[in-house]
């Protein structure tokens, strides 16, 4: 069975709450062997005594701005035009031979893409307020 455990460092904010958790942690994996564990923070909360488990560390980094893009572009439910962008510096300049390309390449330029500073999951939430938007560039947003 695998349980994923996703932003723990919101509820772990003392270093009681974090001894606390890996007391849990470790008294589960313990008694129940088959079970994996998946655990997400954005800041470091694994112990010695969840390594004794085999757990390791491993440090997610940011997506790039142009996979950023990507990831905004295919979670935006509406089409999008360059129209949506205009402020990118890229928007007036750029003109690659495929559409899609292009405004991968745009939206990688656009301060939105940037205020999520490659985090997937603001990714997905500008996508999910771009799509709730009605009639409304990415400009605006």
């Amino acid at each position: 069975m695998l349980v994923v455990l996703d932003e723990c460092d919101t509820v772990l904010s003392t270093d009681a709450d974090q001894r606390a958790f890996a007391s849990v942690v470790h008294n589960v994996l313990t008694n129940h062997f088959a079970l994996k564990l998946i655990v997400t923070a954005r800041t470091t909360i694994v112990s010695d005594r969840l390594q004794t488990h085999g757990g390791s560390q491993f440090r997610l980094t940011s997506l790039s701005p142009t996979k950023s893009a990507d990831l905004l572009r295919r979670h935006v439910t509406r089409k999008l035009s360059l129209h949506d962008v205009q402020l990118s510096p890229l928007a007036k300049t750029l003109q690659h031979s495929n559409p899609v390309e292009n405004l991968t390449r745009v939206l990688a330029a656009h301060p939105l893409v940037a205020r999520t500073h490659g985090v997937p999951k603001a990714i997905v939430q500008a996508a999910a307020r771009i799509n709730a938007a009605t009639a409304t560039t990415l400009d605006h947003l």
